[in-house]
């Protein structure tokens, strides 16, 4: 997730000055969630950091999928740049598999694409769900990795899908236990993946369940613009929001509506691939 007006976003950058002094330094993964060199068309937004008193240095944003050679899906919030703290730069886009040592400044020979971010022309940063779709226009095409798809129109009106596990995949904010709030965070490291149930479904946006009381996995700060998959492969929503110290309210913006699929194929079709 990243930050909302509402502020209960997941944005791993603009939590990460606040929670530094917080994380601990052992090294685990999120809970119940695990590294994964799968899901090779899903990336990570980092932006660069330029501090008036020292060198600029790069941090974790928020989490992207492939949908065509040139673009990348995410969620609204993480391309406003207004919504953005003063002293963030350029945002970039990689694929690497791992982006930092634990540490909360990245590593610097990452892969990074350069592109344009392209927010829902209808979001207007004040929770607004149903708008909370967006883009990143890659300068330059990727081929070689597979190019995820929609959910169909409608696809989690199906009521016989509340409780079903469906798939996260992200490169957010990591915890090392389940008993402590914001305490047990750990810096975004490398690309992850859970599973977890649907619960409810609304007109613009999916709950999704990440009580980890009960085991279960789920997003945090960074995450934001991830993809829900089901077990097609297909992106049915993109991560948006959820609780403070991501314990249990696992919050996405659904891609099966037709404002999804229309934002989508008219930034495909403006933005083609070279011939």
């Amino acid at each position: 997730m990243s930050f909302l007006t509402a502020r209960r976003g997941r944005i791993a950058a603009a939590a990460a000055g606040a929670l530094a002094l917080l994380a601990p330094s052992a090294a685990h993964a999120i809970t119940n969630g695990e590294p994964t060199n799968g899901y090779t068309n899903v990336g990570s937004f980092v932006v660069e950091v330029t501090p008036s008193t020292s060198e600029p240095y790069l941090i974790q944003l928020c989490t992207g999928t492939m949908v065509s050679p040139r673009v990348v899906l995410t969620a609204s919030h993480c391309m406003v740049r207004d919504d953005y703290a003063p002293d963030w730069g350029h945002v970039y886009f990689t694929l690497d598999q791992r982006i930092s040592d634990g540490t909360w400044q990245l590593r610097d020979d990452l892969h990074l694409l350069d592109g344009t971010p392209t927010p829902h022309p209808g979001y207007t940063g004040r929770a607004n769900y149903r708008f909370d779709v967006g883009a990143f226009v890659l300068d330059d095409a990727v081929t070689g990795v597979p190019y995820a798809e929609l959910a169909d129109v409608g696809y989690l009106d199906d009521k016989s899908l509340r409780g079903t596990p469906f798939t996260a995949v992200g490169y957010g904010i990591e915890r090392y236990a389940k008993q402590t709030s914001t305490q047990a965070f750990l810096p975004p490291k490398e690309r992850m993946m859970t599973t977890q149930p649907l619960v409810n479904v609304h007109r613009d946006y999916v709950l999704f369940s990440m009580n980890l009381a009960r085991g279960l996995g789920g997003t945090c700060y960074g995450d934001s613009g991830g993809p829900k998959l089901n077990a097609s492969g297909e992106v049915v929503a993109v991560v948006t929001t959820g609780d403070i110290p991501c314990k249990s309210t696992d919050q996405a913006t659904r891609t099966d509506t037709s404002n999804a699929h229309a934002f989508v194929a008219d930034v495909i079709a403006d933005n083609p691939a070279p011939s």
